[in-house]
């Protein structure tokens, strides 16, 4: 695992190639240019190290598995949904899209058999289930039961449930393992 300190709060300078009255990034006045922070610095190491290093067969210690030009990992640390998603993106993914039947069997054959965290929520309006990664209502779906939402608050989605490759709906606080995939590599 990558860890960073800094003892700067600004750090690159640069120069944007045509100023806007409209600009919401913070500008020295007196020079024009636009100053990052700390925390975009660490994005930008980070995402630079991501690019550097490229995708291998480990990611901090983990097992990763490649399919269809995607990679996958399986976590057997429980994290409610949201805490999940946001070690998926640390890895440079997002919670597993699934795109298809052939995709759902594979993940649901190479992993555990226990009930784990998807990237599919409804929480922004019931029962209208979207990729975390792409944002759009999702291509396949694969339920075990009609998602029920049950007493009003199910809005994340898991596989394997009641038997491989189903789907459920789930409350997201509940902390349970997760799959990360990382496309493109």
């Amino acid at each position: 695992m990558f860890h960073f300190s800094f003892s700067y709060s600004k750090y690159i300078l640069y120069k944007p190639p045509f100023q806007s009255s409209e600009s919401t990034v913070p500008t020295n006045a007196a020079s024009g240019y636009r100053e990052l922070t700390e925390e975009k610095m660490k994005m930008f190491v980070l995402l630079l190290s991501v690019c550097i290093l490229g995708m291998t067969n480990s990611v901090s210690g983990a097992e990763w598995l490649r399919y269809n030009k995607h990679w996958y990992y399986h976590s057997t640390q429980k994290l409610n949904w949201m805490g999940a998603q946001l070690y998926c993106r640390r890895q440079g993914g997002n919670l597993v899209h699934i795109d298809n039947a052939q995709e759902n069997n594979w993940l649901s054959s190479k992993y555990t058999a226990v009930s784990t965290w998807i990237g599919i929520t409804d929480q922004a309006v019931e029962g209208v289930w979207r990729s975390v990664t792409t944002g759009e209502r999702v291509p396949y779906i694969n339920w075990g039961g009609p998602p029920d939402n049950y007493k009003g608050n199910q809005h994340c989605g898991t596989l394997n449930y009641g038997g491989r490759g189903r789907w459920d709906d789930d409350t997201c606080s509940k902390k349970r393992t997760f799959i990360c995939e990382v496309s493109g590599y």
